[in-house]
C-alpha cells in the first residue's frame, strides 16, 4: 500500500501539470510557412506562432480562459482578405484543421473544451449557410482592393453590399437553427454579440427568447436584451420618437411644418468623414434622395460644441434642417433612436412620423423612398 500513495501523487501531479496548458495542434492545408496569430477580447495581440511545412504548435499557459481572436496567415498574405476566427481558449487540447480555399469559413476545430465545441458547432451550421456570401464577399472585396475603372468601383461596391446583406442573413438564419439544436447553449449570447444583431431585430428577437435565462443574464446578454427591446419600437410601421434639440436658429423643431411625404433623417457627428463625404453625395448625386420634391431632410448632430456643429453646416454647403441639443452621444436622442454608428439615417412618414425603414445605408434610401412614394395615395401631402 505504501508504494501506492507515490504513484498516485505523480499521477495527479501530471494530470495538474497537464491542466494548466493550452495545447494546440494545428495543420494548414497549402501554406509552407506563416503566422498564427492570438488577441484577446480588447483586441492585443497575446500569441504569435510560426507557421513551418503547413503546421503550428502552441502549448502555454493562459492567464485568462475566455473569447480570443485567432488569424491565420500565410506569408503572402493579402492583408484585407482575412478576419479572425472566434475561439475560446482554455486549458486544454486543440486540434485545428485550416485550408486557404476555404479561408473565409470557420476551421474544423477538436477540443477537449466544451465551450469551444459549442462555438466550432454553430460556425458548423454558419459554414453551410454563409458559403456563397462569404466567397461573393471576397471576390469583390479583392476587386474594390485592385486598380479598377470608376464604374467598376460603383459595380463592386453595390455587389459588395449585396454580398454583405445576404451574408448577414445567412449567419441569422445560422443562430436560429444552432439554437433550435442546441437550446441549453452556454455561447448563444457571446455568438449574437459577434452578428449584426441590430440591423434586423425582428429576426434576432425571437432567437434571443430563446436562450436560456443565463445567457439572457450574461452581460452580453443583458446588452442584446435591452437593445433588442429598443429597436422593436423602432419597427416599420412603429411612431418615430421626437428629436430632442434645436435648430442652428435656435427654434424648436416640428417635422408638421416641413410639410413633405417623406422625412430623412439623419444622425451625424462633424468630424466623422464618412457623414462628410455623404453630405456631398447629397448635394451633388445623380441619384440624391433630397432632389425629390416629395422629400425632406433632417440632420440630427451628435456635436457638443455649436461652433464646430455650425461651421460644419457651412463648410458643407448644408440647406436643410439641422438640429442639436449639445450633448453629443449623452443625447437622448442616442438611446431613443438606438445610434450605435453615425452616420445612421431613418426614412420617415411625413403625414404621421411613423418609420418606414430604420437603420439605412445612404444609398438604400433612393429605392426604398420611391418605391414609398408609389404606394401612397396621391391625396397625401
Amino acid at each position: 500500500m505504501k508504494y501506492l500513495y507515490p504513484i498516485l501523487f505523480a499521477l495527479l501531479l501530471t494530470a495538474c501539470t497537464k491542466s494548466k496548458y493550452t495545447d494546440i495542434t494545428g495543420t494548414v492545408k497549402g501554406f509552407t510557412s506563416g503566422t498564427v496569430i492570438i488577441k484577446d477580447a480588447a483586441g492585443a495581440a497575446k500569441f504569435n506562432i510560426s507557421i513551418e511545412g503547413g503546421k503550428f504548435h502552441f502549448r502555454q499557459i493562459i492567464d485568462t480562459a475566455g473569447y480570443y481572436t485567432m488569424r491565420i496567415m500565410e506569408d503572402s498574405f493579402i492583408g484585407h482578405r482575412r478576419n479572425g476566427y472566434d475561439v475560446y481558449l482554455e486549458p486544454g487540447t486543440y486540434t485545428i484543421t485550416a485550408m486557404p480555399e476555404t479561408a473565409h469559413q470557420y476551421p474544423a476545430i477538436t477540443s477537449s473544451s466544451p465551450m469551444q465545441n459549442e462555438l466550432s458547432a454553430y460556425y458548423s451550421i454558419a459554414n453551410q449557410k454563409t458559403g456563397a456570401s462569404s466567397k461573393l464577399l471576397e471576390k469583390y472585396t479583392d476587386t474594390l482592393n485592385g486598380k479598377i475603372s470608376r464604374d467598376e468601383l460603383i459595380s463592386a461596391s453595390v455587389s459588395l453590399n449585396d454580398a454583405l446583406k445576404s451574408r448577414d442573413s445567412a449567419m441569422a438564419t445560422a443562430l436560429q437553427v444552432y439554437v433550435s439544436k442546441y437550446p441549453q447553449s452556454h455561447v448563444a449570447a457571446h455568438i449574437m454579440y459577434q452578428l449584426n444583431y441590430a440591423s434586423n431585430p425582428a429576426v434576432y428577437y425571437p432567437i434571443y427568447q430563446k436562450f436560456t435565462d443565463e445567457q439572457k443574464k450574461s452581460i452580453e446578454g443583458a446588452d442584446e436584451g435591452d437593445r433588442l427591446s429598443s429597436l422593436m419600437k423602432l419597427m416599420p410601421g412603429a411612431v418615430a420618437p421626437q428629436l430632442v434639440g434645436k435648430t442652428l436658429d435656435g427654434k424648436a423643431f416640428d417635422y408638421k411644418a416641413l410639410n413633405k411625404k417623406i422625412i430623412l433623417v439623419e444622425f451625424w457627428r462633424a468630424d466623422d468623414e464618412v457623414s462628410r463625404a455623404n453630405h456631398k453625395n447629397l448635394i451633388k448625386g445623380y441619384r440624391s434622395p433630397i432632389k425629390n420634391k416629395d422629400m425632406a431632410m433632417v440632420s440630427v448632430s451628435l456635436d457638443i460644441e455649436h461652433g464646430v456643429w455650425a461651421n460644419a453646416v457651412s463648410d458643407d454647403k448644408i440647406t436643410w434642417t439641422q438640429v442639436c441639443d449639445l450633448k453629443g452621444q449623452d443625447s437622448p436622442n442616442v438611446n431613443n433612436w438606438q445610434i450605435s454608428k453615425i452616420p445612421t439615417y431613418y426614412l420617415l412618414d411625413g403625414t404621421n412620423w411613423k418609420i418606414i425603414k430604420g437603420n439605412m445605408l445612404l444609398g438604400d434610401v433612393p429605392d426604398v423612398m420611391e418605391k414609398y412614394l408609389k404606394s401612397k395615395p396621391a391625396s397625401n401631402n
